[in-house]
């Protein structure tokens, strides 16, 4: 009897330890993330068009579930959020593909070897972005496909990290080779250069420098930048052109109002509205002739009038603020979907985003327009 309880004894002994190492190589497993912007905004769908389940903020820690295109499914630590998140909003543990290359020959040769005289797999143009495996001497091995290969010349790619961009945002922004107030300064960075984001921590960025040295900025001296850039229709269609918009706007979120200021930082509300069209959607606009004014006055003069039940993604909205029976207008924002629209308000000193279909704002609609 005592033998067979020590075998029992033994056997579920070593069957609770199996489980308990299963459970830790399977957590072991599980990629982990960090949130780069301040609403990491989650979608239903791995698209901008679909729906908005919630949005987490910078420094959040998630799950990655699943990779798709640019997009991952991600879940957060209590498990009550689950979605897709452009990948340009988050940090990726110990992320293998750290290099990427921008191609700058008008048309590039891809061989299946690094020489000459291999075989031509196929061509890409100016622009395309690829993925950097290795380099051996004068090539690049990239990748293709899952699980395919092929090289190009590296004098026709410019090589970068493989991360989420961000801009200097102040003249002497220094890199510090920690996290902290008194850490060695590495290097200082002018307004506008650009870095690569690695990861969020207590109100600092890890990022990687175009020679991919590695230091710690404060989170007010770098602004991250999403690039969700999108091809613009000839056609005249405008709705894949703006579909970006609550990602691109997400990141203003909380910055302050200041009469007379167009950004990046500050902004009163038509230095707001100017601000986004111009920087991320100045081709579109110049493209159909439309010259954005300052003004939020003037800015209701251009585009095509459109009435409050047809509104869409990018249309600009305008109110008066002076007058609840008044006419002129003194206030504009942009429209942002789901009856919300995003602006520079003066009354709570900062960006943030209301809604058209109740309260204040719906009872001083003027008007909207559409590019």
């Amino acid at each position: 009897m005592e033998l067979k309880l020590r075998k029992n004894f033994k056997f579920y002994f070593m069957l609770m330890v199996m489980i308990l190492l299963s459970t830790v190589f399977a957590s072991a497993a599980e990629t982990q993330g960090t949130v780069l912007a301040s609403q990491g905004i989650v979608r239903k769908t791995n698209d901008f068009n679909g729906d908005v389940v919630n949005s987490l903020p910078i420094g959040t820690r998630v799950t990655i579930l699943e990779a798709k295109d640019k997009w991952y499914r991600v879940k957060d630590s209590t498990e009550t959020i689950e979605g897709w998140m452009y990948s340009d909003l988050l940090s990726v543990d110990n992320k293998e593909e750290i290099k990427k290359g921008i191609i700058t020959a008008s048309v590039l040769n891809v061989r299946s070897e690094a020489s000459t005289d291999s075989a031509i797999v196929t061509k890409l143009i100016e622009g395309t972005e690829v993925i950097v495996i290795k380099g051996q001497g004068d090539w690049l091995q990239i990748k293709l496909q899952v699980n395919k290969t092929a090289w190009i010349h590296r004098d026709f790619v410019k090589v970068m990290p493989n991360l989420p961009s961000g801009v200097i945002l102040k003249g002497d922004a220094p890199l510090m080779e920690y996290g902290v107030e008194n850490a060695k300064k590495l290097a200082s960075f002018k307004e506008n250069d650009v870095l690569y984001i690695k990861h969020f921590q207590n109100g600092w960025y890890q990022v990687v420098t175009d020679n991919f040295v590695e230091g710690w900025m404060k989170e007010e001296f770098i602004e991250l930048q999403i690039n969700v850039a999108r091809p613009i229709s000839r056609s005249g269609e405008r709705t894949s052109v703006f579909s970006n918009m609550s990602e691109i706007t997400s990141k203003y979120i909380g910055k302050k109002y200041v009469w007379g200021a167009t950004g990046p930082n500050t902004f009163d509300c038509s230095g707001f509205t100017y601000y986004i069209l111009d920087t991320y959607y100045g081709e579109y606009l110049k493209d159909k002739g439309i010259n954005l004014p300052r003004t939020s006055r003037d800015q209701g003069t251009v585009g095509t009038d459109v009435s409050r039940a047809n509104l869409q993604l990018g249309d600009l909205v305008f109110f008066n603020t002076d007058s609840r029976m008044g006419r002129t207008i003194t206030h504009v924002g942009i429209y942002i979907g789901n009856g919300d629209f995003v602006h520079a308000s003066s009354a709570r000193a900062k960006v943030m985003i209301s809604t058209l279909s109740e309260g204040y704002y719906s009872t001083r609609f003027l008007k909207a327009v559409r590019f």
